[in-house]
């Protein structure tokens, strides 16, 4: 009586207390699994591997590993034919950008509070949200990769432990089973800074798509890994054309001239962009018009594969290169500066300058 007393706690009594905590644990996360979202990350080889989970606003960047955590869940859907539309990517799904509801609950969205939209405007937002982070790791260097589907109920870390209770949708233009990269030589996984980058331009991006301009991009972006070097050269300079604005007249003047003044501060390092640019846009010209042949074959014909490590030695791929290039260095002008140029701005850009 005296331990009672003193606020002490028989060994029942703390047992009792420790599985009511857990009990309560174990409701929390079940009611969060219920309004989380996870969007899948399928690498491709050179396959990449995430060392650690990173944090992006309200959202997560983590690894996931295929051999042990994406396999054996074909129970976990609700419904039972979307495992044969996620079957595909198991082996590549390697990598999660993910979020729950319950931790968007004070976010104001245009003065409304999250949590008074209705369901399918809250996964909608969240989609919205999500497809930034995809284009700001795309053109920070990260690009080996599709983004097949989307699940709510679970992560795709967790969904082993669930049973028809996930939800899977797919994302049409990027369910690509036979991957072809995307015309960047160069794919890195993003380290510490860039996180940090993404992080502060997660609004910008948001903010650039007000009146709908960015969403043109996002669909450039996603259709980059399309196995056609042609159409992957068409969609590039779609791209390039929707920033800088070209007008005919004179459109590969405008084009030449506009690139070259925003990318360049010294006039002769403009001059030197202006010209090549101009090669890259005939090769473009010549590709689209059909008076060149720019297909599969052409391209691996471009790679020296006597070494270790192919070596690009054709032109025509290492214009493709250059104009996607192009393309991700406009646009992280764009997100610096947090606008995109007028047309009338660009007309000023462009009468100051002169080769």
């Amino acid at each position: 009586m005296a331990d009672f007393k003193r606020g002490r706690k028989s060994q029942s009594q703390k047992k009792s207390s420790e599985s009511r905590a857990r009990m309560k644990s174990q409701r929390i996360a079940t009611k969060r699994e219920k309004v989380t979202h996870s969007t899948g990350f399928a690498f491709f080889e050179p396959a990449f591997a995430l060392k650690k989970p990173y944090q992006i606003g309200l959202f997560k960047f983590q690894p996931v590993i295929p051999i042990i955590q994406t396999q054996g869940v074909a129970d976990a859907f609700s419904n039972q034919s979307d495992y044969g539309k996620y079957a595909p990517f198991v082996l590549n799904l390697m990598a999660e950008l993910t979020t729950c509801e319950r931790d968007w609950e004070h976010i104001m969205i245009d003065e409304e509070r999250f949590t008074d939209l209705e369901s399918e405007d809250r996964r909608k937002l969240i989609l919205k949200f999500s497809s930034d982070i995809i284009l700001l790791l795309r053109i920070r260097g990260l690009t080996n990769f599709t983004t097949p589907f989307d699940i709510t109920g679970s992560t795709f870390q967790d969904l082993k432990s669930k049973s028809k209770t996930v939800e899977l949708r797919v994302r049409s233009a990027q369910s690509l089973i036979e991957f072809m990269p995307s015309p960047n030589p160069n794919p890195r996984l993003p380290g510490d800074e860039d996180f940090k980058w993404i992080e502060e331009n997660c609004y910008v991006i948001n903010r650039l798509n007000q009146d709908g301009r960015m969403n043109f991009i996002h669909d450039i972006y996603d259709t980059l890994n399309f196995p056609n070097m042609s159409v992957q050269l068409m969609s590039i300079w779609a791209g390039i054309e929707s920033i800088i604005l070209s007008e005919t007249p004179g459109t590969r003047k405008s084009i030449k001239s506009r690139c070259a003044i925003i990318l360049e501060d010294e006039v002769e390092k403009q001059k030197s962009t202006f010209n090549r640019i101009g090669e890259l846009y005939d090769f473009r010209c010549e590709v689209i018009h059909g008076k060149k042949n720019f297909d599969m074959l052409s391209h691996i014909g471009d790679f020296d594969l006597s070494t270790e490590i192919p070596k690009i030695v054709g032109e025509n791929t290492k214009k493709l290169y250059e104009s996607y290039q192009l393309l991700t260095e406009l646009l992280l002008k764009v997100v610096a500066r947090g606008k995109f140029w007028t047309r009338e701005e660009l007309r000023e850009l462009q009468k100051g300058f002169s080769v």
